[in-house]
């Protein structure tokens, strides 16, 4: 008998508080009244239910709340049995169900509001993104879920104050929770800096959290160029500089802020140059050419701004160098290569050199560099056979022509 109870109370158990009950059964041969009638309380509050009762023996209270279910065992004194809600159910915000059980049979039932514990309550605070983009548009949500300290939220509605501080300005405002939380978004000004924000409630407040706030979009800029001299030499470099960027709120961009510098020469190559901004300015470098020619500038912000076009001109460095041919036709020397002042050429200018047949055959092509202002070229007369050829020498944009005899 006493095992088939036993089942009884583990079904009651499993089964827990339902909308649609089934009528309760009702034992005559006990009877139950109930002592102490609570319908609310506050969580963390001690919360004891007593019954006067004709009976002692296998009474249980079956508690039910949104964490599960138990089964308190009674403490009693004479007719009277105590109930003490476990602190798992008494700390624990929200509806608590339960259910006087007899002989495996629900003689009371009630349910109690439990309330959360204003007394010492707790601010989970949150921000972000912490970095927006100035301008009005882009914003950081603060987010706050009071609750009290059995980590219960605060009812709906409950006002929680919070203030944002950007440079000279400080403003405090309020929001009330609902469904758990409080929130708001903090719009970025136009001005470029960076905005503190902190919350409280009832005297307990939250660390202070930042969101900084970046230039917008950049804005269409100008370029200019430095250099040494305006010789194409291959030698010394052309910087090319912006002026101050800004978005078109009149805030200095981003330092890091990658420039593109793109080249079109005369001879329809494009060229790249790079550099990063630092307190608005861009500057990126190259090698002059080593040839006149004319390039047309252009910077850019990928995706978001671009320069004005720039025209740089470049004129020769070299006016002309001289050709000489070993005895034994073996070797091909390019000499007297002088730049713009009557110095040596600088080491690492190409030079080409094009063998054809006189009919305009070509045989091969061979390139080499000058070193202390010269250049020379290996012939094999292994590759060569015996006969006239042409030979043109292409170098800094200057082509000489020559005869070769193979003997």
């Amino acid at each position: 008998m006493k095992f088939i109870r036993y089942i009884a109370l583990v079904t009651i158990l499993l089964t827990g508080c339902r909308e649609n009950k089934s009528p309760v059964a009702i034992n005559k041969n006990g009877s139950f009244q109930l002592l102490s009638p609570v319908t609310e309380v506050v969580a963390g509050h001690a919360i004891t239910v007593k019954f006067r009762a004709n009976v002692v023996d296998d009474v249980y209270l079956l508690l039910n709340n949104a964490t599960g279910s138990t089964l308190v065992h009674p403490i009693v004194e004479g007719d009277t049995l105590s109930y003490t809600f476990p602190p798992s159910f008494k700390n624990k915000a929200g509806i608590c169900s339960w259910n006087l059980v007899y002989n495996g049979l629900s003689h009371e039932e009630g349910q109690l509001n439990i309330l959360p514990n204003n007394s010492y309550p707790v601010l989970e605070t949150y921000l972000g993104p912490r970095s927006i983009s100035a301008g009005n548009q882009d914003f950081s949500m603060l987010v706050i879920a009071p609750t009290d300290s059995y980590d219960n939220p605060l009812l709906d509605s409950t006002r929680i104050d919070y203030s944002f501080q950007f440079k000279a300005a400080i403003q405090s405002e309020f929001v009330h929770t609902k469904n758990l939380i409080g929130w708001e978004r903090i719009f970025s000004p136009k001005e470029s800096g960076q905005i503190l924000v902190a919350a409280s409630y009832d005297n307990v407040n939250s660390k202070e959290f930042v969101t900084k706030v970046y230039p917008s979009i950049p804005t269409d800029f100008r370029i200019s160029f430095e250099r040494n001299h305006k010789f194409a030499d291959g030698n010394q470099q052309i910087a090319f500089i912006t002026d101050i960027i800004k978005d078109e709120f009149g805030n200095v961009i981003t330092d890091g802020t990658m420039v593109t510098f793109t080249i079109k020469s005369s001879e329809n190559m494009i060229l790249q140059t790079v550099g990063t901004t630092l307190n608005g300015i861009a500057k990126g470098k190259i090698l002059h050419p080593n040839k006149e020619q004319r390039w047309n500038v252009t910077a850019y912000v990928i995706g978001a701004a671009q320069s004005n076009t720039l025209v740089v001109d470049f004129e020769k460095a070299i006016e002309s160098f001289d050709i000489e041919i070993s005895k034994d036709s073996t070797t091909v020397f390019v000499t007297n290569m002088k730049s713009f002042m009557q110095q040596l050429v600088p080491d690492g200018i190409p030079i080409t050199m094009v063998i054809s047949k006189p009919n305009g055959e070509l045989i091969e092509t061979k390139t080499t560099t000058t070193r202390l202002g010269k250049g020379s070229f290996s012939l094999t007369k292994d590759f060569l056979k015996k006969g006239s050829y042409k030979i043109r020498i292409e170098s800094a944009g200057i082509n000489k022509t020559e005869n070769l005899e193979i003997e």
